[in-house]
């Protein structure tokens, strides 16, 4: 593993995978979401509160298959 970051294999397949991630996330922009942002495959998606709470949206999603915390109401 410490020979895989040191090569940035890690990196820059993180890097590859976010770009697609953003792109797609940014896509749903107006459809009840109200921003994107994030770095690599960390990503911050700003939902429109009067389709529910964090949570209740979270929960949702969960039954979808889809992971995700709740950060805010």
């Amino acid at each position: 593993v410490i020979g895989m970051l040191a090569r940035g294999e890690f990196q820059s397949r993180s890097a590859a995978l976010g770009a697609h991630l953003h792109e797609g996330l940014g896509a749903l922009i107006g459809g009840g979401v109200t921003g994107v942002r994030g770095f690599g495959l960390w990503a911050g998606v700003d939902i429109d509160p009067q389709l529910g709470t964090g949570k209740q949206i979270s929960l949702r999603l969960a039954d979808r298959g889809v992971l995700v915390k709740d950060t805010h109401d």
